[in-house]
């Protein structure tokens, strides 16, 4: 199971960044020589802009470029599902996390996310995936941490401290997103 995802939590503007840099040069290699020249990403160290341009790649490479170039050409509120949505295909825990634990506590009217939510979702994958027992507290508190600020930034929760789950309805210009990357997606905005 792919759980890769603290170096950044939505990464919105490091997204728009590197979609942005990608049209501008072509080619991956290209961004990267630019984004660590320029230090684009306005990382502190180098070892820190590598980790941060690998995570946004991965989750803009998961995208169609169609919707990479709807990025560009849209407002804050479509990037931001867009981002949420390459997210989702690029981590299917963070999209089950939605579609199951906050979409079963909204069907029922609870809007409070506490840790046990994470705990009961984390032991009931452990359960199909046996590895995940292996995982140092310490990965799995980061993991959760990352988790929680990535759905405070994609407007999913209020804020971090006392998450309330707040359902999205995506922008009616996702529709042609949704046509293009899977209509399941649709799932990750709780509506």
């Amino acid at each position: 199971m792919k759980l890769s995802f603290t170096a950044i939590a939505l990464g919105l503007n490091e997204f728009e960044v590197l979609i942005r840099a990608r049209e501008d040069v072509g080619s991956w290699d290209a961004v990267k020589s630019k984004v660590h020249s320029d230090n684009l990403l306005k990382q502190t160290s180098q070892a820190s802009v590598t980790r941060v341009l690998r995570e946004v790649r991965q989750r803009i490479q998961c995208l169609a470029s169609a919707t990479c170039s709807n990025f560009l050409k849209w407002g804050y509120e479509e990037r931001r599902a867009i981002a949420l949505i390459a997210a989702c295909k690029c981590y299917p825990f963070i999209f089950n996390f939605i579609r199951g634990t906050l979409r079963d506590k909204v069907q029922v009217f609870d809007h409070h996310l506490h840790d046990s939510d994470f705990d009961v979702y984390w032991n009931g994958l452990a359960i199909e995936n046996p590895e995940l027992d292996d995982t140092a507290e310490s990965t799995k508190k980061k993991l959760k941490q990352v988790l929680i600020r990535l759905l405070a930034e994609a407007g999913l929760l209020l804020e971090t401290r006392n998450p309330l789950i707040t359902p999205l309805i995506p922008p009616a210009q996702l529709d042609e997103v949704f046509a293009v990357e899977g209509n399941e997606y649709r799932e990750a905005f709780l509506g």
